[in-house]
């Protein structure tokens, strides 16, 4: 169950059933390359648009 007023990123409120967010695929995307990132070893630096690779 979803109270908040805008969904987060990557979500989007259900036309059908309020309090309900389903996947949006159009930012969904977005979302998944950035936990692809994490997972390879990149870190957020600086700013959102800066990523440098971390050596394990």
């Amino acid at each position: 169950m979803y109270v908040g007023a805008c969904p987060i990123y990557g979500y989007r409120k259900s036309d059908e059933i309020r309090n309900l967010l389903i996947v949006d695929e159009n930012t969904a995307i977005v979302v998944r390359e950035i936990f692809k990132m994490k997972m390879q070893g990149y870190r957020f630096a600086v700013s959102f648009h800066q990523w440098e690779y971390a050596a394990r």
